[in-house]
């Protein structure tokens, strides 16, 4: 029997401004392991710093609700008045690859997927203390200050549902919560189960070889 090696998902949720995004671009550029960063399709208007493609997958509604009826979605969801959803074809296809899928997902998404996938874990990032986030989504300057509200509203229900998760993990010092994640995704694939698939050759060698203990040399 061939090695298996197959690739993890991983779910990476927060409240907005908790420094998430960051957190999953400096943990793809880390050694060691072979990861990929799922690139979710919106139907959110593109922000100025943003690339089709590269942050999101920017489309219209009749778009998404076609790829709804087509079943390509993993999970979908409606977030402050926009559809995000994450590809089906592209997780599947990379997790026989090898590849650690990270998803950055909120905690209904989260559900499904490990309603779908429950070998998947999920990573809660929290943010130091609550004046902090209120600073941090102040200074992206990427919402109105209305829109800050309902986001700030909405963060005692977005804890609430974290605290289910495998891990929790606070950013309150960058790299620390960083070598956090990515102690997190290494040790997942030090399980038992995991090894013994991966090793089978390895392990199995030990089962196939004769008493030799008897033998003339």
């Amino acid at each position: 029997m061939k090695e298996i090696i197959t690739g993890r998902i991983f779910i990476i949720s927060a409240p907005s401004g908790t420094g998430k995004s960051s957190l999953l671009r400096a943990l793809i550029k880390k050694k060691g392991r072979n990861m990929k960063l799922s690139i979710s399709y919106t139907t959110r208007k593109i922000r100025s710093h943003e690339k089709d493609k590269k942050n999101y997958f920017f489309i219209n509604m009749k778009k998404f609700q076609n790829m709804i009826n087509n079943n390509d979605f993993l999970e979908y969801a409606s977030v402050f008045g926009n559809y995000y959803g994450t590809s089906k074809k592209f997780v599947i296809k990379n997790i026989r690859l090898g590849y650690d899928i990270l998803l950055e997902i909120d905690w209904q998404g989260a559900q499904r997927v490990l309603k779908k996938i429950p070998s998947s874990r999920s990573i809660f990032i929290l943010p130091p203390c609550k004046e902090t986030l209120q600073k941090r989504l102040l200074s992206r300057n990427q919402d109105d200050k209305s829109t800050i509200s309902l986001r700030m509203q909405n963060v005692a229900q977005d804890i609430k549902n974290g605290l289910k998760y495998h891990y929790i993990v606070i950013n309150d010092n960058f790299e620390l919560a960083l070598e956090e994640i990515h102690h997190i995704i290494c040790s997942e694939h030090l399980r038992s189960r995991e090894q013994i698939l991966k090793n089978y050759n390895l392990i199995h060698e030990f089962f196939l070889q004769d008493d030799v203990r008897d033998k003339p040399y």
